[in-house]
């Protein structure tokens, strides 16, 4: 039998029915199955008595009874079973379970595990030959395939095993016990299964005595551990579970009933924390409200007393609107009123008028451009027309000049001519009688001619005479300008 310091750890299932995950049943204590049907609870118990060295044909898979165990619990290349033991001195083993295609084969390795060898870096799981070959790279005993007796040899250390030097090496590293436990597997699986049959209980005693009788000859036998109380209380333990065995029906009918309740109760435990989280929260939460609350209060205060203040300013600028407003509003009839007298005033024409102001404004650039160029050609005039009056001026200086010397020299001739006449008077009296009217009417005709003279130059220092081609220019602009005045007119009219 096993001793205490044997001790299988955990299982771990890699790829199995449970394609692609990785899942793990630790067994190091107290374990407990919990799930609705067809979740796999069976499946995994079924797994015990395979490390115990039951044949997989065997175990029966209620799930997929048209499968054998390799298709499925072991469906892929990936696909592994490890089992994770203790054994005296604190070393731990892995046995590993794996198909070949055929049937299932076993692997000892002489080390825990480790998800990190059997899982690749892209989340694939390894093979079985993948995994040996790093363990082997660290050192670590590995052992060659096994098939499901050699197995059995080796993890209940039975005798036949012993014989082969192989076989033996292999218990004394990796056995499950240090006596023979024959048919162990069998009287696990009938505890799993409740129906322990009590023939393998009586095979496994018959071998353990065996055992102990050849050691009395000489052969090499397991040692006793049993005694006779041992034998007894396994016996009433065997006859009262046959005994409960009968009413079988209905500790199954009161068992899913106490599961059914258990889940409940745990529900309801369950329930009860989140109840108190959830009522401790709600606490939390009604004195933040309650905080929040006071908060709001006096912000509620504080904005009806701002609400109090900005009504009555609110209220103030109101009546300044008002006064705004009516003010306006003696415009808005204002305006009106234009609005009235400017259609009244043909206000459609307008925008015709105003399409038509970048042609009027370009007439008027024209009519600017035109005015600018005769007023050049004025100033040009202007200052021919000084020059040729300050030429006129110095001739009418100079001719006013020559006929005062031209009247001196007359009247000084006349004043001669006067003496001459005066003293020759009373000597040529007659002869001037005779001439009188001859001397009379040439001293006329002289003087007439001389009143002429006069006139005519005072008529030339009066009218000053301008050259033709410049009074021909003055007289063209003199139209122009008249030409200009009347479009411009025209222009200023039609605007208006």
């Amino acid at each position: 039998m096993a001793e205490q310091a044997y001790q299988l750890l955990r299982i771990i299932i890699i790829d199995s029915f449970w394609k692609g995950q990785v899942n793990e049943l630790d067994l190091s204590g107290h374990t407990q199955l919990e799930g609705t049907n067809g979740a796999g609870k069976t499946s995994l118990m079924r797994l015990l008595p395979l490390f115990y060295g039951m044949r997989p044909s065997d175990i029966v898979s209620k799930v997929d009874q048209a499968k054998n165990f390799a298709d499925y619990y072991l469906p892929r290349d990936s696909s592994m079973l490890v089992y994770e033991y203790q054994r005296p001195g604190g070393q731990t083993c892995m046995a590993l379970a794996s198909s070949d295609g055929r049937g299932v084969q076993f692997k000892f390795i002489d080390s825990g595990f480790d998800s990190k060898i059997f899982i690749g870096e892209n989340k694939i799981p390894l093979t079985v030959a993948e995994v040996e070959r790093v363990y082997r790279s660290l050192g670590v005993e590995c052992s060659v395939y096994l098939g499901v007796d050699k197995y059995r040899q080796v993890i209940q250390n039975l005798r036949i095993g012993r014989k082969v030097k192989e076989i033996r090496q292999l218990q004394n590293r990796f056995a499950f016990s240090d006596l023979a436990t024959p048919h162990l597997d069998k009287v696990v699986n009938g505890t799993i299964e409740k129906n322990l049959d009590f023939d393998a209980v009586k095979q496994m005693l018959v071998a353990i005595a065996g055992d102990h009788i050849a050691r009395s000859v000489g052969q090499e036998k397991e040692q006793i551990t049993l005694n006779k109380q041992d034998i007894s209380l396994w016996l009433a333990d065997i006859q009262a579970s046959r005994s409960i065995q009968k009413v079988s029906d209905k500790i199954a009918l009161w068992q899913t009933d106490f599961t059914q309740l258990d889940n409940l109760l745990i529900k309801l435990q369950h329930l009860h924390v989140e109840m108190l989280a959830h009522q401790e929260s709600i606490n939390i939460k009604q004195t933040e409200r309650s905080q929040q609350k006071t908060q709001l209060r006096e912000q509620i205060t504080q904005l009806d007393k701002q609400l109090k203040e900005q009504t009555q300013t609110l209220q103030t600028d109101i009546s300044k609107l008002l006064v705004k407003i009516e003010a306006d509003q003696g415009r808005i009839d204002l305006l009106d009123e234009d609005k009235l007298k400017f259609d009244e005033n043909d206000a459609a024409s307008f925008q015709l008028q105003a399409d038509n102001a970048p042609r009027y404004q370009q007439a008027l650039n024209d009519v600017n451009e035109i005015i600018e160029a005769f007023e050049g050609n004025l100033n040009k005039v202007q200052a021919k027309f000084e020059s040729l009056l300050q030429t006129l001026t110095l001739q009418k200086v100079k001719d006013e000049a020559r006929n005062h010397e031209q009247v001196a020299k007359v009247k000084e001739q006349a004043n001669t001519q006067l003496s001459v006449i005066s003293e020759t008077y009373q000597g040529q009296l007659a002869k001037l009688n005779e001439q009188l009217n001859d001397s009379f009417l040439k001293l006329n005709m002289d003087l007439q001619l001389l009143q002429n003279d006069l006139k005519m130059t005072e008529t030339a220092q009066q009218n000053i005479t301008v050259d033709p081609a410049l009074q021909a220019e003055i007289d063209s602009n003199q139209v122009n300008m008249s030409e200009v005045k009347d479009r411009l007119s025209d222009l200023i009219t039609s605007i208006k």
